[in-house]
C-alpha cells in the first residue's frame, strides 16, 4: 500500500502567501505521481489559484522549472501574481467552511 506524501501544514505560508508552501508539495507530488489520496487542485488550491490570477497547470509548468521556493515564488512573481497581502485568505477557515456544508 503506497504512503501518503508529506505536505506542509495548511497554515504554512511562504513570504505571507497563505496556502502555497502547501500547494507547491502538492503541486510537485502531483506531477511525480505520488500525491495519494490527496487531491490537487482541491477547492483550496483553487481558491489561491484564482487569487493569484492562474490556472493550476500555469501553476505546475512552474513549479516543475523551481528548483526550490524561492525560485517558485521568483517565477509566480514574474509572471505577475498580486501582493501576498492581496492573495492572503485563512485557508484553515476556508477548510473548516467547506466541511461544514
Amino acid at each position: 500500500m503506497p504512503t501518503e506524501p508529506t505536505l506542509r501544514p495548511m497554515d504554512a505560508e511562504l513570504e505571507g502567501y497563505a496556502w502555497l508552501p502547501r500547494m507547491i508539495d502538492k503541486s510537485r507530488h502531483h506531477r511525480a505521481g505520488t500525491l495519494g489520496t490527496f487531491m490537487h487542485p482541491c477547492p483550496i488550491d483553487q481558491r489561491l489559484l484564482d487569487r493569484l490570477g492562474m490556472d493550476v497547470g500555469t501553476f505546475g509548468d512552474i513549479v516543475a522549472a523551481a528548483p526550490d521556493d524561492a525560485a517558485v515564488l521568483a517565477g509566480l512573481r514574474a509572471h505577475g501574481i498580486p501582493s501576498a497581502a492581496d492573495a492572503w485568505f485563512d485557508a484553515q477557515a476556508f477548510e473548516d467552511e467547506l466541511q461544514s456544508t
